[in-house]
């Protein structure tokens, strides 16, 4: 992915598409969606929608702006990895992403 290193708060994080689907139907079907803070995450972004039934595209948006500064020399810093949760009563789900950069 390449970016141009204009992220305002509030922006979709470019380059990441993802759905969370259960095949149940009705209200067996519904689930909640949280992050994870693996590596740099935590506080970067936000997760929309916070809950879900059946097929739900999900996006994550920028936060903090300074989590996405990636003007430095230190390659750790411009990875961002967090687990995309989903639960479902006591049951859980979850996804790995890390997410970096190919700056322009």
């Amino acid at each position: 992915m390449y970016l141009n290193l204009i992220l305002g708060a509030g922006s979709p994080l470019p380059g990441l598409s993802m759905t969370v689907q259960d095949g149940d139907v009705s209200e067996n079907a519904r689930y909640s969606l949280t992050l994870r803070d693996v590596a740099r995450s935590e506080g970067a972004v936000t997760l929309h929608p916070a809950e879900g039934q059946g097929h739900t595209v999900v996006v994550l948006r920028v936060k903090d702006t300074a989590m996405f500064d990636f003007d430095t020399d230190d390659e750790d810093s411009k990875t961002i990895v967090f687990d995309v949760v989903a639960g479902i009563k006591n049951e859980y789900v979850s996804v790995n992403v890390l997410w970096s950069p190919t700056l322009l």
